[in-house]
């Protein structure tokens, strides 16, 4: 039950130079590059769509990967504050400024989820996004980064 879903980005033309003509990428956080761990890393959704194409993101929140399911103890308490840090790396982009937008609702609730927290951060490296509260039940989160010269995830 509820949403468990990963963001894609790709492009199809149709023709020979199919995911070179466009910069959108589908980034797969894994510790390998072989078959059985891509899917692995596929099928847990720890994976981040980008219109940069060397743009690289890794978000954990409680120590765990983006696109994991918190259950039993895993859950955080009602009322706590969770721990979310993303890591950016931009290897031609290196010193870029970021706007990190936390969005978050509950399965089954607004139409749209709405911003919780906005932060900002110059350059690579590993930025803790603080003040977010797990408020309970189905609740989830994701992240939009914004970057400086309006490439984006």
């Amino acid at each position: 039950m509820g949403l468990h879903l990963a963001p894609t980005a790709d492009q199809d033309n149709h023709r020979e130079d199919w995911g070179s003509v466009v910069d959108t990428r589908t980034g797969v956080v894994t510790t390998s590059l072989t078959r059985p761990d891509l899917l692995a890393a596929m099928r847990a959704r720890h994976v981040y769509a980008t219109q940069d194409r060397n743009l690289r993101i890794i978000v954990t929140y409680n120590g765990e990967l983006m696109g994991t399911r918190f259950q039993g103890a895993q859950v955080p308490a009602v009322g706590s504050q969770l721990n979310i840090q993303v890591d950016v790396a931009d290897d031609d982009e290196p010193f870029a400024f970021y706007t990190f937008d936390v969005f978050s609702d509950v399965v089954g609730g607004n139409e749209r989820a709405e911003v919780v927290a906005q932060f900002e951060a110059d350059g690579d490296g590993t930025f803790s996004l603080d003040g977010i509260t797990y408020s309970g039940g189905n609740q989830y989160f994701f992240i939009r980064v914004a970057q400086s010269d309006d490439d984006g995830v």
